[in-house]
């Protein structure tokens, strides 16, 4: 959808770096493990087509300070829902 494959890990790493600042946060879970986080992010990608990706986050209770990504993906079906979201200020935490 955005043209971003494997190869394009940087680009990727760069395109949600800079937009992390606008991204809406959400807390998902603490575990044993840590505290997991949803991050969502209007991306242009190599293509020029936009779309929110969602992402996945681990703070580790070892490395608490540190993220360390999990997945990110596309929710076609979500897109507007996730737009709405990005809209609201009060859902990008700091």
């Amino acid at each position: 959808m955005l043209g971003i494959a494997r190869r394009h890990a940087e680009v990727l790493a760069d395109l949600l770096g800079s937009t992390l600042p606008s991204a809406a946060a959400e807390h998902v879970k603490r575990d044993e493990h840590g505290d997991r986080w949803l991050t969502h992010h209007d991306l242009t990608g190599i293509n020029g087509q936009s779309a929110i990706v969602t992402v996945a986050w681990i703070f580790k209770k070892e490395q608490s300070s540190v993220p360390e990504l999990i997945s990110c993906y596309i929710q076609p079906r979500k897109q507007k829902e996730l737009r709405n979201l990005l809209d609201r200020p009060e859902t990008h935490e700091r």
